[in-house]
């Protein structure tokens, strides 16, 4: 993103089929374009941003976004909820350390990731989360995306699945052992796993990204998905195997509890800007 402001906004309204406490209690099913039944799609959650004016850079996190919870924690940095001051609404906040960006030369790989984040927001897609700008703070550098309250997609998958990761080995795994794991493709594989699962997963994790499986209809016409209807998927139809409860606004608590640390965010003023003027 340039220095300048502007207006990030989804171009469609967020939906979710989370917990009772908020559902759309009326379940009456109308007729779809495609002439069979569809349920009543639930209203969105309001408190979830979906637009947002991003102020001209740089400028202070804490004048306009207030921290709560920590969601999520990789080998560079943390996901954060916050709240945005003006409008109240939740956003999900990446904030990377800068040094260890550096350190780790992985600049590049950052610009990638935020401009993968952006291509996918473009495309529209119900089941994206979506992306709405990049800044920098003194020691930071931040990813601002749609907050998704129902907890780590990887961790329910791999709970109804393995009950944990493929790269998993102990409790006590460093983020950065994780990390070499995927970049290697080191996996363990536990016996029980079924073999079309295991089929799948393999060429889906393939470190060498020619070789991977990564088509969406080549993934959807594997034998693991055979029983799957991806017409109903599209028209959002089937029921989860899991419906996340949501009881406040907010709500944080269908993720793990995460150590909050004090960060200085206050200054505008930014070591390393010009390392990271593309943000």
């Amino acid at each position: 993103m340039g220095s300048g402001s502007s207006l990030l906004s989804s171009a469609s309204v967020s939906s979710y089929r989370f917990g009772h406490d908020m559902r759309d209690e009326d379940s009456s099913e109308r007729s779809s374009e495609h002439g069979r039944p569809s349920k009543q799609r639930n209203a969105p959650l309001e408190w979830i941003g979906t637009t947002l004016e991003m102020p001209p850079k740089p400028f202070s996190l804490d004048n306009y976004f207030q921290t709560h919870a920590v969601v999520g924690t990789g080998m560079l940095g943390k996901v954060r909820l916050v709240q945005h001051r003006k409008s109240a609404k939740f956003y999900a906040l990446k904030s990377l350390k800068k040094k260890d960006v550096l350190a780790r030369k992985m600049v590049a790989q950052l610009e990638a990731e935020r401009g993968a984040q952006l291509a996918l927001t473009k495309l529209n897609h119900p089941f994206m989360a979506r992306y709405f700008g990049s800044f920098q703070t003194s020691y930071c550098v931040h990813l601002l995306m749609e907050y998704v309250p129902g907890g780590e997609l990887f961790r329910r998958l791999h709970e109804l699945v393995n009950g944990h990761t493929p790269f998993f080995r102990g409790k006590d795994d460093s983020p950065f052992e994780l990390y070499t794991r995927i970049v290697k493709g080191q996996v363990a594989w536990p016996n029980r796993m079924d073999s079309s699962l295991k089929d799948l997963l393999r060429k889906m994790l393939v470190p060498d990204a020619a070789k991977r499986l990564s088509d969406a209809e080549l993934i959807k016409q594997h034998l693991w998905f055979g029983k799957v209807d991806w017409l109903e998927v599209a028209q959002r139809d089937l029921r989860s195997p899991h419906t996340p409860a949501l009881h406040v606004e907010g709500d944080h608590s269908n993720f793990d509890s995460y150590p909050n640390s004090a960060e200085e965010t206050k200054s505008p003023m930014s070591t390393y800007t010009k390392e990271f003027r593309n943000f």
